[in-house]
């Protein structure tokens, strides 16, 4: 915690938009500090050689036009001291071939769904309108509808603006009614990881 906290105090002296994702991720808005440092390029070398020569860290970073393609960008670059930046112009061809559980936020079970309607890229899942895909996977089908194209709105949250959040929460509507325990409990299960999931990234520790 230590260490990630130190981490964390060096990309805040490239911006103070910095939102803590997990022990070891994060992500910065860097959108308004680009000139003070001379662009992206010079951000990126500075905050590898702080963490090298602090720290005796090396790190993944990965640069895009919001959060789903900064964090695809960051774990596709080459470790352990990669770097990948993706415009707004590389999108379409970018993630064309790109697999759909490559993005963060599309699990196995999701995953195994789309396999089934053969949908095994963002490509694929792109040719899929949102009336399609909110039929067969509710809500969440504006969501893919959205990650297939690259579209993340989420804001880079500070932790003083994450920490306002009081709760957390998340529902599905679900094309069929379930009746069987099992059903009921993977259900929940899901609900479970989603809320987990909101709640870390809102820094709310209950």
């Amino acid at each position: 915690a230590a260490t990630a906290e130190k981490i964390n105090g060096i990309y805040r002296e490239f911006t103070p938009d910095v939102e803590v994702f997990s022990i070891d991720e994060s992500f910065l808005d860097v959108t308004g500090c680009l000139r003070l440092f001379g662009g992206i390029q010079n951000i990126i070398d500075g905050i590898k050689s702080r963490l090298e020569t602090e720290l005796n860290l090396y790190a993944n970073l990965g640069v895009g036009p919001n959060k789903l393609i900064a964090k695809y960008a960051s774990t596709s670059a080459t470790k352990p001291n990669g770097q990948r930046i993706i415009t707004q112009a590389d999108l379409p061809e970018i993630l064309q071939d790109v697999p759909v559980d490559d993005l963060c936020g599309i699990g196995k079970r999701t995953r195994d769904k789309l396999a089934l309607l053969s949908i095994n890229t963002c490509g694929d899942l792109a040719k899929f309108t949102i009336k399609e895909l909110s039929r067969r996977f509710g809500v969440n089908g504006i969501k893919l509808h959205n990650m297939a194209r690259g579209i993340d709105e989420a804001p880079v949250l500070r932790e003083e603006d994450a920490a306002k959040v009081q709760s957390v929460g998340h529902s599905i509507t679900y094309d069929k009614d379930i009746y069987t325990r099992e059903e009921i409990e993977n259900r929940l299960l899901h609900l479970a990881e989603m809320v987990a999931r909101r709640a870390r990234k809102n820094l709310v520790t209950g």
